[in-house]
């Protein structure tokens, strides 16, 4: 619990990076579909 409590903010920025790399993913999906 305390450990938690310790770095909140390192799981937000993991959060905010994963929020980023999503888009570019998906992007990179359609085009992969698209070129199927």
């Amino acid at each position: 619990m305390v450990k938690l409590r310790v770095r909140p903010t390192a799981s937000q920025v993991i959060k905010q990076d994963e929020a980023d790399g999503l888009p570019r993913k998906l992007r990179l999906r359609s085009k992969a579909s698209k070129a199927i």
